[in-house]
C-alpha cells in the first residue's frame, strides 16, 4: 500500500503521461488538485519537477512528429501543477510585505517616541517646576498671604497643571493614531451640543478667555464619534484661547455647508498665522514661533492629531487668515443622513 506521498506522486505521473499522450483536458484540470494533494502530503516541489523531467524522454521521442506539441503540453501541465505552490509563495510574499510594513510603522513610532522624550523633558518640566514653586510659596507663606493672593496662586497652579495635562493628552492621542489602535464609533451626533459643552468647559477655565457658539436653527445632526468631535474642538479652542486677548471671544460657528456636510469654524482674534507657516501647522511636532507669543507652550502634536481625527470622519481641515485679524480653523464633518447611507458599516 502506497503512502499518501507516494500516491500523490503516482497520480501525478499518470496524469502527466495521459496529458502528453492525448492532450486530455481532464488531466490538465486535475493539475491544481494534484498540486494541493502534494502540498498536503508535504511533497517537495523539487520532487515534482524531478518526476516531470525524468518522464519526458520516455514520453516524447526524438522522432515523434508531434514532439513539439507534446512538449508544449508537458510544459503547460507543469505550469498548472505548480500553480498552487506559486499561490502559496505569493501569499507568503504578501505576508512578508505586510510584516515589513508593520516593522517600518513600529520604527516610525519608535523614532516619534525618541523625538517626544526629548521634547517632553523640556515642555513638561516648565509647568511642573512652576506648579511646585507656587505650591511652595503657598505652603511657606500661607499665614501671611491674603485670600486674594492665595486665589491668584491657586489659579496659576491650575494653569500649570492644565498645561501638563494637555501635553499628556496630546501624546496619548498621537500614540493611538500612529498605532491605528483608535476605534472610531460614528452615530448621529448633535455637534451644537458638543460645541456648547466645550465652550462651557474651556470658557470657564483659568485662562480667562470667553468662548461663544453660533449655530443656525434646525442644524442637522452629523455622523461622527462624539468623543472625537469633543477632542477636535478642545484642541482648536484651547489653541485659539492661547493666542486671543482675554477681552475678545473665541467663536465656534457651525453651519450646513451642503446637504451632505456641516462646516465648523473656530475663529480667534490673535496675531494670525503667516501664510508661509500655515502648511507646517498640521505636521507632527510642527510648532511655529509667533512674535510676542514666544512664551506660549505647545507640543506640536495637537493640530496634527486634530487633522488625523477630522480625516477619520471623512472631513477636511484648513486654516485661514481673517481680514480683521486673527485666524480661523475650519473643518467639515458629514451629516447623519449622508453617513447612514454611505459611511455606516451597513451601507
Amino acid at each position: 500500500m502506497m503512502s499518501p506521498r507516494e500516491q500523490a506522486r503516482h497520480e501525478y505521473r499518470e496524469a502527466l503521461a495521459r496529458y502528453i499522450d492525448s492532450g486530455s483536458e481532464d488531466a490538465l484540470e486535475t493539475a491544481y488538485s494534484l498540486g494541493r494533494d502534494m502540498l498536503t502530503a508535504r511533497v517537495p516541489i523539487l520532487d515534482l519537477v524531478t518526476d516531470h523531467g525524468s518522464m519526458l524522454p520516455g514520453l516524447i521521442g526524438d522522432g515523434s512528429p508531434t514532439r513539439e506539441a507534446a512538449l508544449q503540453r508537458a510544459t503547460e501541465f507543469l505550469c498548472e501543477s505548480v500553480a498552487p505552490f506559486a499561490m502559496i509563495i505569493h501569499g507568503y510574499d504578501e505576508s512578508v510585505g505586510a510584516l515589513q510594513q508593520r516593522v517600518s510603522q513600529l520604527q516610525s513610532v519608535d523614532e516619534m517616541k525618541n523625538d517626544f522624550i526629548h521634547m517632553i523633558v523640556h515642555d513638561m518640566k516648565n509647568p511642573l517646576v512652576g506648579a511646585r514653586a507656587l505650591s511652595q510659596i503657598l505652603v511657606s507663606r500661607w499665614d501671611t498671604v491674603d485670600e486674594t493672593r492665595r486665589r491668584e496662586l491657586c489659579t496659576s497652579i491650575l494653569d500649570c497643571t492644565d498645561s501638563a495635562m494637555r501635553l499628556v493628552n496630546d501624546v496619548l492621542a498621537l500614540t493611538r493614531l500612529e498605532l491605528d489602535d483608535a476605534v472610531v464609533t460614528c452615530a448621529a451626533c448633535d455637534i451644537g451640543e458638543v460645541a456648547a459643552k466645550v465652550a462651557g468647559q474651556l470658557g470657564q477655565s483659568s485662562s480667562g478667555g470667553r468662548v461663544e457658539v453660533s449655530t443656525v436653527p434646525d442644524l442637522p445632526p452629523v455622523w461622527a464619534d462624539a468623543d472625537r468631535q469633543r477632542r477636535i474642538l478642545e484642541n482648536l479652542v484651547s489653541n485659539a484661547l492661547k493666542f486671543s486677548p482675554s477681552d475678545e471671544p473665541v467663536v465656534i460657528d457651525i453651519r450646513p455647508l451642503t446637504d451632505d456636510l456641516v462646516e465648523i469654524r473656530v475663529t480667534d482674534h490673535g496675531p494670525g498665522i503667516a501664510l508661509e507657516n500655515q502648511p507646517r501647522l498640521f505636521q507632527r511636532f510642527g510648532r511655529i514661533s509667533t512674535p510676542g507669543y514666544e512664551h506660549v507652550e505647545g507640543s506640536g502634536i495637537g493640530l496634527y492629531a486634530t487633522k488625523r481625527m477630522v480625516e477619520e470622519h471623512g472631513g477636511t481641515i484648513r486654516v485661514s487668515q481673517n481680514a480683521s485679524g486673527g485666524s480661523s480653523f475650519t473643518y467639515t464633518v458629514p451629516t447623519a443622513a449622508f453617513g447612514r447611507k454611505f459611511l455606516s458599516p451597513q451601507a
